[in-house]
């Protein structure tokens, strides 16, 4: 494990501080400007909210999103059964040739 870093956040105009591993540091930046963007969406299309509910419309909308690790392991999956099934076809295409 490597030594954190801090990072100043700011979410919906206030700021948090918060440590992280540097390798993890631009997910972290990533994932707090698309939430920011979320707010400022809500906040377009449902004028009249205060703001704990245009946060809490983004966190619900982050924490319903698939995360690209879950994606990468279906995608990482989908490919095992392919390769298996090849395996499958080479074993019985050498098996008939003998």
């Amino acid at each position: 494990m490597s030594a954190l870093i801090s990072l100043t956040v700011n979410i919906a105009d206030r700021q948090f501080y918060i440590k992280v591993e540097p390798e993890n540091e631009a997910t972290v930046r990533q994932t707090i400007e698309q939430i920011n963007e979320k707010i400022l969406e809500f906040k377009k299309q449902m004028p009249g909210f205060d703001m704990q509910h245009y946060i809490s419309l983004a966190f619900m909308w982050f924490a319903t999103q698939p995360s690209k690790q879950s994606i990468f392991n279906s995608e990482l999956f989908y490919l095992q059964q392919e390769i298996e099934e090849i395996e499958l076809v080479a074993d019985k295409i050498l098996e008939s040739s003998e």
